[in-house]
C-alpha cells in the first residue's frame, strides 16, 4: 500500500514555492514577471530548503522549476543595484563575492547531495539559472 502526501508552502515572500508530494520536493522559482530572476532572499531560502531536504529521509528526489514559462534568468541585477538605495553601503566587490559564495554553495549542494535532482525547464535558463539547471 502506498501513501500519497501532498503539501505546499511558499518562502522568500512567495518567490520560491515549495511542494512535497510522494517523496518529491518541488522548488519553483516564482517571479514570472522577472523571468524568475533570483534575489538574495530566494537564494537563501533555496539553500535552506535543499539543506533540509538532504537530511529528510521522506524526500527521495528534488525538482527545480520555474513559473510562467521561464526557468531562471539568473541573478536579479535590479535588486542588486537597489542595495545602494537601502542606505546600507557595502563594498560592491564584497557584495558580489558574498553572492557568488552563496550561489556556489547552493550549486555544490545540488551536485553533491546523495539524492537525485532534476531541473524541469519550462523555458530559458541564463546566468546563475543555467548553473542551477
Amino acid at each position: 500500500m502506498t501513501t500519497s502526501t501532498s503539501t505546499a508552502s511558499a518562502t522568500a515572500g512567495n518567490d520560491l514555492l515549495v511542494g512535497r508530494e510522494d517523496g518529491v520536493l518541488t522548488l519553483t522559482f516564482n517571479r514570472p514577471d522577472f523571468r524568475n530572476a533570483v534575489t538574495s532572499d530566494m537564494l537563501t531560502a533555496l539553500g535552506e530548503e535543499l539543506a533540509a531536504a538532504e537530511l529528510d529521509p521522506s524526500i527521495g528526489c528534488i525538482v527545480l522549476t520555474g513559473a510562467g514559462g521561464a526557468f531562471c534568468a539568473g541573478g536579479d541585477v535590479k535588486a542588486m543595484a537597489q542595495g545602494h538605495a537601502t542606505g546600507v553601503m557595502m563594498d560592491p566587490l564584497l557584495r558580489m563575492e558574498r553572492q557568488r559564495m552563496a550561489h556556489r554553495a547552493t550549486s555544490l549542494r545540488l551536485t553533491q547531495m546523495g539524492k537525485p535532482t532534476i531541473a524541469s525547464l519550462p523555458g530559458a535558463a541564463a546566468g546563475a539559472g543555467m548553473s542551477l539547471a
